[in-house]
């Protein structure tokens, strides 16, 4: 209500169909929840899906999942679209915006990063997924089509989805190895890494997505969701790699009570096609709530040892992998 926004973007884990701390399979009840506030609220919104959206042993798939958001005459302000079927995932697809003249001066591009791999079907070896090659070509044709229908010029975008690519590792280690300074590749924007030990939860497969979007020179900013305490942004190359806010009070134990990391990413876009972005709390005085706001930590989540000791063994593997993805 206080940011009055046009469109809501939610980059994941609407659903923690986890039944030991949710208490339910239903991955269902909480999308509905969410769909019935937004359209109360009447305002646009979409979805780009997580990986506990949609669990193995959740009661529905991602099929039946993006039907119901696709559910127009019920849900009006849902922007959600499942996407073209030989595509792998469910909600790819493109939202315009066009100024009055019918002009597109930015372009809203929604991946399914995916859920599990390698046999992983219950998640818990966090072998996560990430957006496949045949996604990045249709993402390829759909700016193509996009300049055809902008006369020939590139329409700047901006990229939804949940899980980290890669590069989003990468820029962070070479900002670090580089004693947290800048880099020629890398520039330090704002925001904190608070997942213990700085974790960086990415798959360890690549498609080629981010050398995709530097070659096609369209998509300025990339923003993803999955490491709930992670709100940084880095430059890298000169693409934006943002983490998201999080509104979780579920999946970290004790997370309810920690409040750092809870708010959203208010982006900006204006005619030109240029964008800000800034990180907004909700434990703010100019967010008045309904209800007495929660009485929470906002310190540090994790002791200085424990990151400490974290940060040590993720970056051993970090270089460990990245050593093998080489050979």
């Amino acid at each position: 209500r206080a940011e009055k926004p046009d469109l809501v973007i939610v980059t994941g884990d609407i659903a923690f169909p986890v039944p030991y701390k949710a208490g339910t399979l239903n991955n269902k009840n909480p999308s509905k929840i969410f769909a019935d506030l937004m359209e109360q609220m009447g305002v646009y919104w979409c979805v780009a899906f997580g990986n506990h959206d949609t669990e193995t042993y959740s009661y529905y798939d991602r099929e039946q999942i993006g039907n119901f958001y696709s559910n127009k005459e019920k849900y009006p302000h849902c922007l959600f679209q499942k996407g073209p079927e030989d595509v792998d995932g469910v909600g790819n697809y493109l939202i315009k915006v066009k100024n009055s003249k019918g002009e597109i001066t930015n372009s809203f591009v929604m991946l399914d990063s995916g859920s599990y791999v390698d046999g992983d079907v219950f998640g818990i070896l966090w072998k996560y997924d990430c957006v496949h090659k045949n996604q990045v070509d249709w993402y390829e044709s759909q700016i193509n089509l996009l300049t055809e229908e902008n006369n020939g010029t590139v329409p700047p975008s901006l990229m939804f989805f949940h899980i980290p690519p890669l590069e989003m590792k990468d820029a962070y280690y070479a900002y670090k190895d580089n004693g947290f300074n800048d880099t020629d590749r890398v520039q330090y924007l704002y925001g904190k890494a608070g997942e213990k030990g700085a974790a960086i939860c990415t798959s360890e497969y690549n498609y080629g997505l981010f050398d995709k979007v530097k070659e096609l020179g369209s998509t300025k900013a990339v923003y993803m969701g999955h490491d709930h305490l992670n709100n940084f942004t880095l430059m890298y190359d000169g693409i934006q790699l943002s983490y998201g806010y999080s509104i979780d009070y579920l999946a970290y134990s004790g997370i309810s009570k920690y409040g750092a990391q809870r708010g959203c990413n208010v982006i900006t876009c204006k005619p030109d096609g240029t964008f800000t972005t800034e990180l907004q709390n909700y434990y703010q005085d100019k967010y008045q709530s309904q209800h007495t706001k929660e009485n929470v930590d906002m310190g540090d989540r994790f002791t200085e040892e424990e990151m400490q000791e974290a940060a040590s063994e993720n970056e051993s593997k970090y270089h460990e992998q990245k050593e093998k993805n080489e050979q």
